[in-house]
């Protein structure tokens, strides 16, 4: 016995569905005829013909079946040889595969109705179809072109000799005898007023047929589908599950709600994707897309957590090997760590801020006496919660990281890796109400994504830094040169810009509190004025002053690092050392003093006791006074300018006793050592 082809339905787009059904079914459960065939014989045979009939949607129109109501017992025969109507079953004995029905849903309201190569020795088929006008169900019925009923197709095909016994033999009859052929039916429905109404495909069984005389039902009868009375039918189904012409809105939302029930996290995001193309579900679209976004973030836990076990596992290795760890096991590992900061990422960060985003919106809407606020605002806690678990990863955990990274300069997973501590900080921190003192002062969703996007401009420089470190490790002294320059360049910018302030008051002081011939002030409004903005002035200037010795601190920092480098690759040369021997620093500098200071950069650094997201402060070398102590015969050592040296002769020089006197005024300049 064959298997039956799976029946299915086209949707628009021509998605096809096959009905299938026994090859052969054994004359002890009916009376029906069987289909018999040979193992693996299907097909065409040869000198098989086959014509094909397609039935203008005209046709089909003057053949549909009206909907009367009435009595079973007044219309309805029980008796199948006078059926003109035939069940699904009966197709596949006659048809030469095996297979039967197939019905395509088509644009424009259409369903094609094709016959398999079938025995037409005694005629052909033809459908009906009957639409409920309430329901819009419809179903399709099929009976003979020319009327035979169910007892006159078999008179005649015994008398050709097809039908011998009850049995059709397949592998005996000649291909000529097989024809296929297809109609084209047409059905009510406007996509405007009928769009949330469910509208289900079923075949019209005759009930004549039903009972052990009978040709089974396949996939069972679909008994939500009602049929007139007067048909005598059942709605069979023509696959396992229901067949719609459209899903309304009754359907979707059920399946829905399934769905969410599942817990499983694709198929609630596929969901979430599909209802946007789901015209039903329009006027309520938005209430179920929060629903399935609320739902998804539970389900997407479990995802959540397996992340974090191989994320541990990565970072666990790294802190071990991060001194002998070589450089392809090095990018293999933190390539994969990225990978997987990536699926946290795309699997969750991205849906829950878009759920974030929506509670903010939907927050900023209400009153605050509103009673809906205090649910929303216990969600968005619990969403800044698990966003910024990613950032507030142990200290370890992420150095280990970073440290293998900055070590053999690898870029790529570090900007992945940076991007989205980034987000998982910053995104957390956005919600509405008073400041909370875990979450620390609450931002904007503008704010947020500003100040991630300044992060990875600063980030970008550290990796400069990275690459330059790595470089002088190989035995490249252009890093060394170039970043000496720019230490000159910032020195020389620094003693310029604090000697054209201090000269511009200087000037400014002669020009509003002079004095004149009688030794008093000559303007003391303007003087008292220009005075009184003194100490502003002077606190603008200090903080760009200190700014500038923060970065000349952080070259300092990047040339001793460099030159422990540069030494450890002479003395790896001369002793034809691996490129992994002994002197190479760990974790380190990089970060340290680079324009702006570690907490600006670093806003989770809340100092070496506390748990920070990534915390280099904990794993310094000693920095600049490590390389200027250094100076052995033979190795590099540039010389370390101390950034609050004094300026060159010819320049105002800035106060050594913290004060100075400018026209007999004495003013107080605060301490920059």
């Amino acid at each position: 016995m064959n298997k039956r082809a799976k029946q299915s339905l086209k949707r628009p787009g021509f998605y096809t569905a096959s009905i299938a059904c026994s090859l052969l079914l054994t004359q002890a459960s009916f009376a029906g005829i069987v289909g018999v065939r040979s193992s693996g014989s299907g097909g065409k045979v040869s000198g098989q013909t086959s014509s094909s009939t397609t039935v203008t949607p005209g046709r089909a129109i003057e053949e549909k079946v009206e909907k009367r109501e009435g009595t079973a017992s007044a219309s309805c025969k029980q008796d199948p040889d006078a059926a003109s109507y035939f069940p699904l079953d009966f197709f596949s004995q006659i048809a030469r595969d095996g297979s039967s029905l197939t019905f395509e849903q088509r644009a424009d309201n259409k369903i094609l109705v094709k016959m398999p190569a079938s025995i037409d020795t005694c005629g052909k088929f033809k459908p009906q179809l009957v639409q409920d006008p309430t329901t819009k169900n419809v179903t399709i019925m099929m009976q003979m072109e020319d009327g035979k009923t169910y007892s006159q197709l078999l008179a005649c095909l015994k008398e050709k000799n097809i039908l011998v016994d009850d049995k059709i033999d397949h592998d005996k009859i000649p291909g000529k005898e097989y024809s296929e052929y297809s109609y084209v039916l047409d059905y009510s429905f406007d996509k405007d007023k009928d769009v949330k109404k469910t509208l289900k495909l079923s075949y019209g069984y005759p009930k004549a047929f039903s009972g052990k005389d009978g040709y089974p039902s396949t996939y069972g009868v679909d008994t939500d589908v009602e049929l007139p009375s007067s048909l005598c039918m059942s709605a069979e189904k023509i696959q396992p599950q229901v067949t719609y012409l459209n899903k309304g809105q009754d359907v979707m939302i059920a399946e829905l709600k399934e769905i969410c029930k599942s817990g499983d996290a694709q198929r609630i995001a596929e969901a979430r994707k599909a209802i946007g193309n789901a015209d039903a579900l329009k006027d309520i679209a938005d209430k179920i897309k929060s629903e399935l976004d609320a739902g998804y973030l539970v389900a997407v836990k479990q995802d959540v957590e397996r992340i974090n076990a191989d994320m541990t596992k990565i970072e666990d290795r790294l802190n071990r090997e991060k001194d002998s760890i070589d450089e392809k096991t090095a990018k293999d590992l933190t390539r994969k760590y990225a990978d997987l900061a990536k699926e946290l990422d795309s699997k969750f960060l991205n849906p829950a801020i878009y759920r974030l985003d929506n509670l903010m919106k939907e927050r900023a809407a209400l009153g605050d006496e509103d009673p809906k606020v205090k649910g929303i605002d216990e969600e968005i806690k619990k969403i800044n919660e698990d966003v910024s678990s990613f950032s507030k990863r142990p200290n370890t955990s992420f150095a280990s990281v970073y440290t293998v990274m900055e070590k053999f300069a690898i870029t790529d997973s570090a900007k992945t890796v940076e991007d989205i501590r980034l987000k998982s900080y910053l995104y957390g921190k956005v919600y509405a109400g008073p400041t909370d003192e875990k979450r620390g002062k609450a931002v904007s969703f503008e704010e947020a994504n500003q100040k991630q996007v300044a992060g990875m401009q600063k980030f970008d420089r550290v990796l400069n830094d990275w690459t330059d470190q790595y470089l002088v490790g190989k035995g490249n002294t252009y890093p060394l040169q170039k970043t000496e320059k720019e230490r000159a360049a910032s020195i020389d910018k620094m003693n310029k810009r604090w000697y054209d302030y201090q000269t511009t008051e200087q000037k400014n002081y002669q020009k509003y509190c002079s004095t004149g011939w009688t030794g008093s002030v000559v303007n003391p409004i303007q003087c008292q004025a220009w005075m009184q903005g003194a100490d502003s002035r002077r606190n603008q200037e200090l903080k760009k002053r200190e700014k500038d010795l923060l970065f000349i601190k952080g070259r300092n920092d990047k040339l001793a690092k460099m030159t422990t480098n540069y030494n450890n690759y002479q003395k790896r040369q001369i002793a034809n050392e691996s490129r992994d021997a002994e002197g190479y620093e760990p974790y380190g500098s990089s970060y340290t003093s680079y324009e702006d200071n570690f907490a600006e950069q670093y806003p989770l650094y809340q100092g070496p006791q506390q748990s920070t997201a990534y915390n280099p402060y904990m794993y310094q070398m000693g920095g600049a006074q490590q390389a200027m102590n250094m100076g052995n015969a033979g190795m590099y050592n540039p010389q370390m300018v101390n950034p609050q040296m004094m300026v060159q002769q010819g320049q105002y020089q800035m106060p050594q006793m913290n004060q100075a006197y400018m026209g007999g005024q004495q003013m107080m300049w605060p301490s920059l050592q």
